[in-house]
């Protein structure tokens, strides 16, 4: 795909699955903060080298940015609830990331393969509906971690 740059217009409501799967040439998107659904595998095997989720975001679906092997940063929703199966696998080139305490549910292996990956979490211990195989990676988790 030659697909490098999209804005996604205001009033779209969800990033549907697999919409933009294996665009491994997108490296920008813009998504609006009426958007309250990241689809499953949607950016998969894209070219994505950062991504904003808008505080409107409340799903972020499994395998969302898999294998988006130059991912390397990534701003969540403030409110995210939910982070899907796998959603992060694969993503090698990611350094941190940062989970609110908006969130509740976390599945399992989200973060196979994020070899340089350190996890910040906002809660002081695994939240109840966490997996317990949430970080089947075995990446550093500072747990208790409150941004600037």
């Amino acid at each position: 795909s030659k697909l490098n740059r999209v804005r996604l217009s205001e009033g779209a409501a969800t990033v549907s699955a697999q919409m933009f799967g294996s665009c491994s040439a997108l490296h920008s998107i813009t998504i609006p903060d009426t958007v309250t659904q990241i689809g499953t595998q949607c950016f998969e095997s894209a070219g994505l080298t950062s991504l904003y989720v808008p505080d409107s975001v409340t799903v972020f679906g499994g395998a969302a940015v898999q294998s988006c092997g130059h991912l390397r940063t990534i701003r969540l929703s403030k409110n995210l609830n939910e982070i899907g199966q796998f959603t992060f696998r694969y993503c090698h080139d990611l350094e941190s990331i940062f989970i609110p305490m908006s969130v509740k549910y976390v599945y399992s292996d989200v973060f196979v393969g994020c070899n340089s990956l350190t996890i910040y979490v906002a809660a002081s211990s695994k939240p109840t509906y966490w997996s317990n195989g949430w970080n089947s990676g075995n990446r550093p988790v500072v747990w208790g971690y409150q941004p600037a």
